[in-house]
């Protein structure tokens, strides 16, 4: 009788199984246990460090995306402060401008004469105003916050204006005392200072006095220019003088009138 031939692919595959079947056999019995431990224990270290290294190449991209939505967050945030800025700015304009409002319609001016609303630009020897030819402004003209003169226009283009102030030294103007009816010149002296000259000896002149503009020139008559603060001269001089002080804060105001006779 001829002996069966078996391939070599054949014993192999059931020398698999034979295997297979032993260690699950063995695993039953509890035998594999031990040798279970010591591969756990030898691959344990491996797989940890495979782990960690994991984490190591995650965090950046994890750090990049965390700090592209922070960066995101904060640019949100900036905004948001910005528009609240750019709010409370507006509000604090429309206050000022409404007590501008409230003290012009309070003051006894003229009912002929026309306002136009000037939002203060800029500072420093002059101001400058965000108004010009296109509303009617042209050199000149009176500024006024309520009844009191801040200064005349000096030069205007379209869209702008800059207001000689009291104080430049090329400002004069005539001016009287309500309280004793002298009448004086106000100067300006340099850049800062306002001077009452030209007072008769013979004139009422006190300290805290009101100082009004008189019409003989220049700006209309009734205009507040300031109080006299510092009587300068003696009895000897032939004129008295005195420094003039503003009876407003021109520093703190964002809204002036451009005055325009009807």
């Amino acid at each position: 009788m001829k002996q069966l031939e078996v391939s070599q692919p054949l014993r192999m595959f059931a020398l698999w199984i034979a295997v297979s079947a032993a260690l699950v056999g063995l695993d039953h019995a509890g035998w594999v246990r031990g040798m279970r431990g010591i591969a756990e224990a030898v691959l344990l270290p491996f797989e940890r460090a495979v782990f960690q290294a994991s984490d190591v190449v995650r965090s950046p991209f994890q750090t990049l995306r965390f700090w592209r939505s922070g960066t995101a967050r904060i640019a949100d945030l900036e905004r948001q402060v910005a528009e609240l800025t750019v709010d409370a700015t507006r509000v604090m304009q429309l206050e000022e401008e409404n007590a501008a409002m409230r003290k012009l319609l309070g003051a006894p001016l003229p009912p002929q004469w026309r306002f136009i609303p000037a939002p203060l630009v800029g500072r420093g020897e002059e101001i400058f105003l965000g108004v010009g030819t296109r509303e009617g402004v042209l050199v000149g003209d009176v500024v006024v916050w309520g009844d009191v003169l801040v200064g005349t226009i000096l030069q205007t283009s379209t869209r702008q204006s800059s207001v000689r102030l009291l104080t430049d030294p090329r400002s004069s103007l005539p001016v009287y005392l309500p309280s004793s009816g002298a009448d004086g010149l106000l100067e300006g002296r340099f850049g800062s200072q306002m001077v009452l000259t030209q007072v008769l000896q013979s004139a009422n002149l006190r300290e805290d006095a009101l100082v009004v503009t008189s019409g003989a020139f220049g700006p209309p008559r009734g205009l507040v220019v300031g109080k006299v603060r510092e009587i300068l001269t003696n009895e000897t001089d032939v004129y008295q003088e005195a420094v003039v002080e503003p009876v407003v804060d021109f520093s703190y105001f964002i809204t002036v009138f451009v005055v325009k006779e009807q």
